[in-house]
């Protein structure tokens, strides 16, 4: 294990995503939202061997060394980020691509640094392009209205 969500092989690296579906109850259920589905997948990072990743820096709020924001790794020409919470605080996923270093090191300064990152788009999801799901689980999660059905 890299990180929290992220593993690495002899021959690929391997992360950790959690989608949620939700339902919306429309008009006859007074618009309630529930939690449909949450899904966790496997994505296989082909060619990233272990051998091939390096931790960059833990990334710490400046003046504050006990506040770590999370951990850049390289693996070939690639910077990623690992966040601190892990995936909770809008990461649903365990490792993320970096594309602007210094807006990402500028929005973890912040006070709502969790979402800044994504609103500058300082991170990116991998996607199909560079990786590919090999392992998919669903929890199917009823209707909060089911509950109350006799």
């Amino acid at each position: 294990m890299l990180t929290p969500g992220v593993w690495a092989d002899d021959r690929n690296a391997f992360v950790l995503r959690v989608t949620e579906d939700w339902r919306t109850g429309g008009p006859r259920h007074n618009g309630d939202t529930s939690l449909a589905a949450r899904n966790t997948q496997i994505w296989m990072l082909p060619g990233l061997a272990r051998s091939q990743w390096s931790k960059v820096a833990d990334l710490m709020v400046d003046g504050d060394p006990g506040r770590m924001r999370g951990t850049l790794w390289k693996a070939g020409s690639q910077l990623y980020f690992a966040s601190d919470t892990g995936q909770n605080y809008l990461f649903n996923d365990a490792l993320y691509l970096v594309l602007n270093l210094e807006g990402l090191k500028r929005d973890l300064a912040s006070d709502h640094w969790y979402g800044k990152v994504f609103a500058a788009h300082d991170i990116q999801k991998l996607d199909a392009s560079d990786s590919t799901i090999v392992c998919r689980m669903t929890s199917r999660f009823p209707s909060m209205l089911e509950f109350w059905k006799n």
